[in-house]
């Protein structure tokens, strides 16, 4: 049966490998909050060195705890807990599946994220299995669980996991039918950049968010060539101050664009710097639609 990852369950006092805990997905857990959900095989073995007599008659897994890390050993994630029906798993019957989760939050996710670097996902985890021999509690270890998560699969998870706490715009689009055609192409445009920083190319997406920000710069009033069209519409509706402030906001889009393209800059973007085009883009963008849409008014 193919797995993401596996361990052999030891009994602690006799250091006797007595089951195996291979894990064979990952999903999203269900909830309100990102929550991932592994479904488990666990196997056991009562007679592990098949003697004449059974050493370990009657051997069960109980109960399986553990915690999910960035590092072997280290750099927790969260804790897992063993979810749904918990019927203890014996060795007669030769092997069950069994679901455990490990509930997340933005900042997991996050360095979750910084880790993987838009390649194969690689996590650790450690468990600790309460093991019963003869109906008795006896001390179980497993070994550490290298997590091997197809960078595909995890895309498909985290655009599951993410569905509450993704980067959310709101966008007047206008009456003109210039402003809705502009802002739904900068709204395209962002969109792509969020999927490219997922897949780890963070050069495609800076490019993304320059496109996105001049499919709106088009709609303001023409200026001379050496003034910012932003700094003016920003000067006229807001003021002067702001009007610099917006417009190096924009300047920042722009040469991230510039660099991912490699024009004269040789190295590529970072992830963080995908992220900061990202953000910095969609904000100047919804500004820019709230001002024009109050030209429009007026």
């Amino acid at each position: 049966m193919p797995s993401i990852g596996e361990g052999k369950i030891i009994k602690v006092e006799s250091r006797s490998e007595v089951g195996e805990i291979r894990i064979l997905s990952v999903n999203h857990g269900g909830a309100v909050f990102p929550r991932l959900k592994f479904l488990l095989y666990v196997v056991l073995d009562e007679n592990p060195f098949k003697q004449p007599q059974v050493p370990y008659p009657g051997l069960e897994l109980r109960d399986l705890r553990g915690e999910l890390q960035l590092s072997p050993g280290t750099h927790a994630l969260g804790l897992i807990e063993w979810t749904g029906p918990r019927w203890a798993v014996t060795a007669k019957q030769g092997g069950r599946q069994i679901e455990v989760i490990c509930d997340l939050d933005e900042v997991r996710l996050d360095a979750i994220e910084q880790r993987r670097n838009g390649g194969v996902l690689i996590l650790h985890a450690t468990f600790w299995p309460t093991l019963a021999i003869s109906d008795k509690p006896v001390y179980g270890e497993c070994e550490q669980v290298r997590l091997e998560i197809p960078r595909d699969r995890w895309l498909d998870v985290l655009e599951q996991l993410q569905g509450k706490h993704r980067l959310v715009i709101e966008i007047p689009l206008g009456k003109k039918a210039a402003y809705t055609e502009a802002f739904r192409t900068a709204h395209k445009h962002l969109s792509e950049a969020q999927k490219l920083i997922h897949d780890g190319h963070f050069d495609g997406a800076g490019i993304s968010c320059g496109q996105a920000l001049e499919a709106v710069e088009r709609l303001l009033p023409e200026v001379d060539k050496e003034k910012s069209a932003i700094r003016e519409l920003v000067n006229n509706r807001l003021n002067e101050k702001r009007g610099g402030s917006y417009s190096s906001a924009g300047a920042v889009v722009r040469q991230l664009r510039n660099s991912a393209a490699h024009d004269s800059d040789p190295i590529p973007l970072t992830r963080a710097e995908a992220n900061l085009s990202l953000s910095t883009a969609a904000n100047i963008i919804a500004l820019l639609g709230e001002l024009l849409e109050k030209k429009t008014e007026s």
